[in-house]
């Protein structure tokens, strides 16, 4: 399974690497009520670094979720309190 995992994360950075490079070019970004230009190329690999922060950030909060309700079971050496 990693190996398979491996191989589609390969595969998506190639592909990202040839989209990028294919997309060198200056461009206009209007945000809000700001406006400044960039290389395409830059845009792009903020973009890609914002996703990977917000996929990581929501992945850790689902697990802490996962964990906290999650029931704690007893071992045998546990004594019950009273």
């Amino acid at each position: 399974m990693k190996t398979f995992r491996a191989i589609v994360m390969g595969v998506l950075l190639l592909l990202f690497t040839i989209v990028v490079a294919q997309n060198t070019e200056v461009i206009t970004v209007n945000l809000f009520a700001w406006e400044f230009s960039l290389s395409l190329i830059v845009l792009l690999v903020l973009v890609l670094l914002i996703g990977l922060a917000v996929g990581y950030l929501a992945a850790r909060i689902a697990s802490a979720r996962r964990r906290s309700q999650t029931p704690v079971q007893k071992t045998a050496t546990e004594v019950p309190r009273v």
